[in-house]
């Protein structure tokens, strides 16, 4: 059947410019129109005129209805843009236009203000707009910080800029928000300062007419849900806080344009939605409801949880924050899954399918690439904290440490986030970084490890904090005041340790035992010890990287097992972070006492504290291939000074090849030149040495940017070798940590290659 004449008119109309989306939210190709006041409207939006009843809107389907000359003349008569320039005269900065994506209680109430109460027609004025005004009370019913039930209260902000709360009773009044219990009490519970406060009413609550608003308490984010029975009055609230907003932004900031105004006054949530990750160290995955707001990463157990479990300032990808689409299968992590790499934690999420999973990682690394274009903004949310009542200017990370209840809790605020009195300045003065710097730390054992800001163990920052302001052990009568039971260098007790079978993440308990310079281990007190490591060539890491299960309270162990002939990786960790660090510092002690020992007035403590123990240099996955460059295998390397090393998996016990890297005289050097045969792409690369087919190894990066690091890194341990040797932790005699020996060494290690590979090629990769 061919369409009516009037049916193609309105279609040519729905082409005109404006009309091809809808009139009030903008979705693209509506079809549906009001007749009442010629404009074309999404399905969505249609529902909304029809309920405002015929006596205002007639609503008409462009496919289904049929039509009449006079109602296309109707629709010719105005169209979109000409309706919207009228209705639309005096929008206020306060109003949130909808988009298709909105809540509904905004769609409603935008359509209602415009057809319905006429709030925006050019000769009305703010009388006809009371929220306008920034001040508002009145009850609403507000969701309890734990349960899942809404008592009702009361909102009202006053003459200051913050919001306060009370248990029932709300309030706005141009620059706070105030919540109190009941209507007669006078002092508010809690002062939201409004400059620091977000409002949202596109939330998931299970109910309409809900509104979300987020406020910075003490460093850590506070949500409150309120909502009310009239979707009108829950907007009336929503552009009363935004228009107290208004007129304080417009007192900081008198030169911004109203565009700037707008966009500062609240913020809707770049993404929400469900992921499933895992706990620090634990294996199984938890379903978790994530929030990525503007920088910062949150993640809830439910959508209306008063406190996250977690959040994060997301940075840029120079400060260690990148995104993998693929995750290392030991991780655990489906088809859909992927991992955010944050400087002090990897985080394997799993998400539900895998366009969602295209989506957070877009939305991840638009969010590292707004973090580049404005450094500013994400350097103050990163590193602008105070501890107040310590006078020390501290970063983000430290700052949530900083303000764990303790019996005297410090003051930790934010410089641009939080509300400061003269009283706050008033404690700051005559302090500051290096008083403090002198008061705690005038006696720091050579055994401690400072924190370092990117990858730094969680559980190495933490005791450090508590023991450089808790328990005072720096101080200069800390010897006498503080017990520091490290410096003997010995102790025994339990930890839980990893079998060796390099798939398995089970893990024992096992009794350890450190005294004279040996780390021994047991299967309990009256057993025999299952193996006796010499410290001196051993060394002790922290950051263990991309093993999910161990990134607090844990510890590698490296050392040269006798039996296997190789490098043996022991895993261990303990039930709080207090535990594994004092292992950590009791270990290091021992052979720095076995340094002194060695070398007496030769070594300082600084150079004791170097040769203690070291973290890794780098690591990661890269493809090689066999010695023949028959077969290409995915490896996972390790530069530990200057041994490099490759597994299997992160986690294996035993490598399965390692070599020690010399000078360029000896014939080691990195370039992009492969031998013949071997594929060569964007991300190959060589890393020539001696006395190897082919030349060395052919090694393909997972991108461009990780063969810049690797070839960096790898050159750069190249040439400090031809420089000065380094002195290697855990190579068996006589390649040890032999001071004397290596001064006569005329720049090289005195070692290649060892690859077992095929030399036990049955058992390479499950060694136990």
């Amino acid at each position: 059947m061919s369409e009516s004449p009037t049916k193609r008119a309105v279609l040519e109309l729905k082409k005109r410019e404006g009309n091809d989306v809808c009139a009030d939210c903008g979705k693209p190709d509506p079809d549906w129109a009001d007749i009442s006041f010629g404009v074309f409207i999404c399905i969505d939006c249609s529902g909304i005129h029809r309920s405002l009843g015929v006596h205002i809107s007639k609503v008409k389907s462009i496919g289904l209805d049929q039509w009449t000359e006079e109602n296309v003349q109707q629709m010719a008569d105005v169209g979109n843009r000409a309706c919207n320039v009228r209705l639309e005269a005096t929008v206020p900065l306060c109003w949130t236009p909808p988009k298709p994506n909105f809540s509904i209680v905004v769609r409603e109430q935008w359509i209602r203000a415009k057809y319905e109460r006429k709030e925006f027609l050019p000769e009305h004025d703010e009388t006809h707009r009371p929220y306008q005004s920034g001040i508002k009370k009145g009850f609403l019913y507000k969701k309890k910080k734990s349960g899942q039930c809404l008592a009702k209260p009361l909102l009202h902000p006053r003459q200051h800029p913050a919001i306060l709360l009370q248990k029932n009773h709300f309030f706005i009044q141009t620059k706070s928000f105030k919540k109190r219990h009941k209507l007669q009490d006078h002092t508010p519970t809690e002062v939201l300062p409004l400059m620091d406060l977000n409002v949202t009413v596109n939330v998931q609550t299970g109910h309409p007419n809900a509104m979300q608003m987020m406020a910075l308490i003490r460093g850590k984010t506070r949500n409150y849900f309120v909502y009310s029975d009239s979707g009108q009055d829950i907007m009336n609230w929503f552009c009363a806080i935004r228009s107290a907003r208004e007129s304080l932004l417009r007192q900081k900031h008198p030169e911004w344009s109203n565009s700037e105004v707008r966009r500062n006054l609240s913020r809707d949530f770049v993404k929400t939605g469900y992921l499933h990750k895992t706990p620090p160290n634990k294996p199984r995955f938890q379903k978790r409801y994530f929030v990525v707001d503007g920088q910062r990463l949150m993640y809830f157990e439910k959508p209306t949880d008063a406190f996250p479990l977690g959040e994060i300032v997301l940075g840029t990808e120079t400060d260690g924050f990148s995104v993998d689409e693929s995750a290392p299968f030991d991780l655990g992590v489906g088809e859909n899954g992927f991992v955010l790499n944050t400087p002090n934690r990897i985080y394997p999420l799993q998400a539900a399918t895998a366009e969602e999973k295209l989506d957070w990682i877009a939305t991840f690394r638009a969010a590292f690439d707004k973090a580049s274009s404005s450094p500013n903004e994400t350097r103050e949310s990163m590193v602008e904290w105070v501890s107040v009542s310590r006078g020390v200017f501290i970063c983000i990370d430290c700052a949530g440490i900083h303000r764990r209840p303790r019996d005297e809790t410090p003051i930790v605020r934010s410089i641009r986030l939080d509300t400061w009195s003269m009283g706050h300045w008033e404690m700051l003065k005559g302090k500051g970084n290096q008083k403090a710097k002198m008061k705690w730390e005038a006696d720091v054992p050579a055994c401690w490890v400072r924190p370092w800001p990117k990858l730094c163990p969680y559980a190495l920052r933490e005791q450090w904090i508590e023991a450089k302001y808790t328990r005072k052990e720096f101080t200069k009568d800390a010897a006498d005041n503080a017990p520091r039971r490290y410096l003997t260098g010995e102790k025994q007790g339990p930890l839980m340790k990893k079998k060796r079978q390099s798939e398995s993440d089970v893990f024992r308990e096992r009794w350890f035992v450190v005294k004279n310079g040996v780390l021994s281990y047991y299967r309990d007190k009256k057993s025999g010890p299952k193996d006796v490591i010499p410290l001196m060539h051993a060394n002790v890491v922290l950051h263990i990287p991309e093993f999910a299960i161990l990134r607090n309270n844990s510890m590698l162990i490296i050392y040269y097992d006798e039996a296997k002939r190789k490098t043996r990786n022991i895993f261990v960790k303990a039930d709080t972070s207090y535990d594994i660090i004092d292992w950590y510092l009791v270990i290091r002690q021992s052979k720095i006492n076995l340094l002194k020992e060695k070398y007496g007035n030769m070594i300082d403590d600084e150079v004791a504290r170097e040769r203690a123990s070291q973290e890794y240099i780098h690591y990661g996955w890269l493809h090689k291939t066999s010695p023949t460059g028959t077969r290409w295998s995915k490896r996972f390397f390790v530069l530990d000074g200057k041994c490099l090393r490759y597994y299997s998996t992160p986690r294996a016990a035993f490598p399965v090849g390692e070599l020690v890297l010399g000078s360029p005289s000896e014939g080691y050097w990195v370039d992009e030149v492969v031998p013949d045969g071997i594929e060569n792409n964007t991300c190959t690369f060589m890393l020539h040495v001696p006395d190897r087919l082919r030349g060395g190894y052919p090694l393909v990066a997972p991108d461009t940017a990780s063969k810049k690091q690797w070839m960096s890194v790898l050159t750069d341990v190249i040439d400090s070798t031809r420089a000065t040797p380094q002195v290697m932790h855990c190579l068996p005699p006589p390649y040890d940590d032999d001071m004397e020996t290596m001064s006569r060494t005329s720049g090289g290690s005195g070692f290649t290659e060892v690859s077992y590979e095929h030399r036990d090629s049955s058992a390479s990769e499950s060694s136990n």
